[in-house]
């Protein structure tokens, strides 16, 4: 008897163990979508997509195609998004006006849902300004800079009425790519990311519903390595430190630094530690009109990524 009490412990034991490793079937389990709702028509490009939980998926595949997946343009997204302890899930994106389906299906290691598809419109409902007469103003990289590989801010300045931008970064130039590296819509001026040591050139315009500009196009150059610039010092040519005159305009000049981009001076009127002016150029001198005082004036190198030092030295106006 108490070797049959021993076997039925022994198999229950067994049963509870198959049952703990036993992956539950969610085949037959229903997405629901929470928004976009089905037909919703949104009036923002910045897209959040929600559904509810299903018990036991240990992740989800989420994917949006233009205008439906019956006859997809564009298969826009298509994205996997691991479990996580909220309630329902999500995902944010920026899309373009236009018509939309979107699916979602939940999935384990051995079993899988249906997808739950659902359709929407993103349309701005806005009467747009036709920007196509403007032009989109690059901030930075500067046309032809060298750039160390690594992280990259591309930015420009906003262009009023415009809803998103295009930028576009080919390798090595519009005129005969070889590859289109990057290719992406935002809705700021202001994109990063990194790329290999190559020549490229990048562009960018603004756009919105109805119109858009011309591109802004640019060249950089990444390189592996570059001087360090923070190992510089900026040799002051003109006038010598401490140079006295009645003259009121005096031209201040230095000598280049490699890979330097621009020079950045700040002169402060040292009567009240004032900003008596703060500038960048290109060149490798300025000419400033002062007025009577005394003043310290310093100056630096710059690239997109590092400077030198600040070299100061004082002047006085009489």
């Amino acid at each position: 008897m108490k070797k049959f009490i021993i076997l039925i412990f022994a198999m229950a034991l067994i049963y509870s163990c198959e049952e703990i490793i036993s992956v539950p079937d969610i085949s037959e389990d229903f997405i629901v979508l929470i928004a976009p709702a089905d037909g919703t028509v949104l009036e923002d490009i910045d897209v959040t997509f929600s559904w509810e939980e299903i018990e036991f998926a240990e992740e989800y595949q989420i994917q949006v195609a233009q205008p439906n997946f019956t006859n997809a343009n564009q298969v826009v997204l298509d994205t996997i998004l691991g479990d996580s302890v909220q309630s329902f899930r999500s995902f944010s994106t920026t899309l373009a006006p236009n018509m939309y389906q979107w699916r979602v299906r939940g999935f384990n290691d051995n079993f899988q849902t249906d997808y739950t598809t659902q359709s929407f419109k993103i349309d701005t409902l806005q009467t747009d300004v036709d920007i196509s007469d403007q032009l989109v103003t690059a901030i930075a990289p500067v046309d032809n800079a060298e750039i160390t590989a690594g992280n990259i801010n591309f930015n420009w300045e906003a262009v009023a009425n415009a809803t998103m931008y295009q930028l576009q970064i080919a390798y090595p130039n519009f005129q005969s790519p070889i590859q289109i590296v990057r290719d992406t819509l935002i809705t700021t001026p202001l994109y990063t990311t990194t790329l290999e040591s190559n020549d490229y050139q990048w562009r960018v315009k603004a756009m919105n519903i109805s119109y858009e500009t011309a591109y802004t196009t640019q060249s950089l150059s990444v390189i592996d390595d570059m001087v360090n610039l923070s190992d510089q010092i900026v040799e002051i040519i003109a006038p010598e430190d401490g140079f006295e005159t009645s003259e009121t305009m005096v031209n201040l000049s230095w000598q280049a630094i490699e890979q330097a981009t621009l020079y950045r001076i700040i002169i402060t009127d040292l009567s009240d530690n004032s900003i008596f002016l703060e500038q960048t150029v290109t060149t490798t001198d300025i000419t400033i009109e002062f007025v009577s005082g005394m003043y310290s004036w310093a100056v630096r190198a710059e690239n997109d990524t590092q400077n030198t030092p600040y070299t100061e030295q004082t002047i006085t106006i009489l």
